[in-house]
């Protein structure tokens, strides 16, 4: 893979890693609105309590899945790390490699220029 490639394919990772992250944000506050309007002046008994424990349990499914997006932004951004570091050594010897060229190239036209 070239080094453009890996540079793209880093900053593709990237954008997704804040999307995961965007997306986890939200996540916490979807039940907001139910418990905001849970209480015991709205509901009571053995159902409101069964419905509160239940939109708990919710409330921490909802919390565990924002970890896991925030945890699957973190992997991207690790490999978008590595790509980068990746694409890094791949320029560091393309730039070598030219620079032994241009050097080899200068060496055979001062050998040419001595054979003349």
């Amino acid at each position: 893979m070239s080094a453009a490639a890996l540079w793209a394919e880093a900053a593709r990772k990237d954008d997704l890693a804040r999307q995961f992250d965007a997306e986890a944000r939200t996540l916490p506050a979807l039940l907001d609105p139910v418990v905001a309007r849970m209480g015991p002046d709205v509901w009571r008994g053995p159902a409101a309590d069964d419905f509160t424990a239940t939109l708990h349990r919710w409330r921490a499914s909802l919390d565990r899945e924002a970890e896991s997006l925030h945890a699957v932004a973190r992997r991207l951004r690790l490999r978008a790390d590595e790509l980068r570091a990746q694409a890094r050594r791949i320029e560091a010897a393309e730039a070598a490699a030219a620079a032994a060229a241009a050097l080899r190239r200068r060496e055979l036209a001062a050998a040419a220029g001595r054979l003349r």
